[in-house]
């Protein structure tokens, strides 16, 4: 090199900003495989009962996940009729042996209650799904989500799911 010349702009980049930048760029990678579900709510079976909604699970991760277990938690009350349910836990072991990427299975919760001409007033569903890493199916390493849902009268009546964080 010349005495006169400058080094280069790559050669002036201090050592710890390429170790930031590959090590920020590894984690990245990392955390965008890591499995995370989600639950889109379909149709419902009985237009009365606002718990016969399929809910669909999806992995929105790269790594699939396996034995899949699901918690459903319930809860309403018509205060007219004198009627509440609070706390109901229905477990539904293994509904899925496996979602890959982008996956779906439906939840079981559809099967957990049935209400007949019963008018709701307030409805409240938690589901909880547990699930395996693949190829792990150690119970030390399951993980789980949970999904909070309330339910929303619409002007004709029927209730709604929305998702409340």
């Amino acid at each position: 090199m010349q005495a006169n010349q400058q080094p280069s702009l790559w050669r002036r980049i201090p050592g710890w900003f390429y170790f930031l930048l590959v090590f920020s760029t590894l984690v990245v990678t990392i955390l965008e495989g890591v499995p995370w579900l989600s639950i889109d709510e379909g149709n419902l079976l009985d237009s009365q009962n606002p718990f016969s909604a399929l809910f669909s699970v999806t992995n929105g991760g790269y790594i699939p996940v396996t034995n899949l277990d699901a918690n459903c938690i319930l809860s309403f009350r018509n205060q007219r009729q004198n009627v509440s349910f609070t706390q109901g836990d229905f477990s539904f072991t293994h509904f899925a042996d496996y979602i890959a990427h982008s996956g779906r299975a439906t939840l079981p919760c559809w099967r957990s209650i049935d209400i007949k001409n019963i008018p709701l007033e307030k409805a409240e569903m938690k589901v909880i799904v547990t699930y395996s890493l693949y190829p792990f199916t150690s119970k030390v390493l399951r993980r789980h989500q949970t999904f909070n849902f309330e339910a929303i009268k619409a002007n004709d009546g029927s209730l709604h799911w929305t998702y409340v964080s």
